[in-house]
Parts: structure tokens; sequence; C-alpha cells
């Protein structure tokens, strides 16, 4: 079933209806009051109007940080699987970037790589060094 307003081609015709319905008749014909912003469905327009009120239904399991939009949840959610990838030998804790275990690490080994070129002191983390 071809649409003849595009070069799309559905399997049925209530797929080419829906097309034709959400991109071509009146599409985006649901605004929002407060920015204008314009949407397809009457769905999508409710899900946007989340941002422009401090309500934030969306709620991460793992940390409780919440969102206006479940798509911001989903992008969130990620963070936490990536949150696995490195993993500390000694106290088992995770980081989510290597950068972060070798820095923790230190605390377990007592490794101070940042020296003074003034002074005979060191430090695990350069921003202790730039602060001294």
């Amino acid at each position: 079933f071809p649409c003849e307003n595009c070069d799309k081609i559905f399997t049925d015709p209530s797929n080419l209806q829906r097309h034709i319905r959400s991109q071509h008749n009146g599409a985006r014909s649901h605004a929002c009051v407060d920015c204008g912003k314009t949407f397809a469905t009457s769905s999508g327009l409710k899900q946007h109007q989340h941002i422009h009120s401090s309500v934030k239904p969306f709620i991460c399991e793992v940390c409780l940080k919440s969102y206006t939009q479940f798509s911001n949840l989903c992008r969130h959610k990620r963070m936490h699987a990536d949150c696995h990838r490195y993993c500390c030998k000694y106290c088992g804790k995770h980081f989510p970037r290597s950068a972060n275990l070798t820095r923790h690490l230190r605390t377990h080994t007592g490794e101070q790589p940042y020296n003074c070129k003034y002074c005979e002191r060191s430090f695990s983390i350069s921003s202790n060094l730039q602060r001294h």
C-alpha cells in the first residue's frame, strides 16, 4: 500500500492510514500551550507537558533520581548498566569509568603519583596537588 504523498510503502492499510494521519493530514496538530511545540499525537503532547512543571513521574528504581520524560529515564538507566564495568578488586565497589576506579584504587594501595615540585609532598589526586 503506497502513500500518495511520499515514497513510503506499507504492508497493510491500517499502517498506511496511521502514517497519513501522523505525517500528512493535520500532522503535529497537538500544540503545547506553554511553548508552542507541536506533536502528532495527544500522548506525545501529554508526555512533553511534564517539562513545564515540577512533576517528574519517571523515577529510577536504582538511585531514585526522577525525570520529566521517560526517554530521559531510559538514557539515565543505561548509565547504571555501565556502572558495573569497572570493579575494585579490594572491596568490590563498582565504577562507571576506568579513571574513577584508578583513583579509588589509590585509597587501598596508598599510591601518591602527584608530587609537588616545591616541597616533598605527594598526593593521590591531581586536584589535591593543584589545591596545595
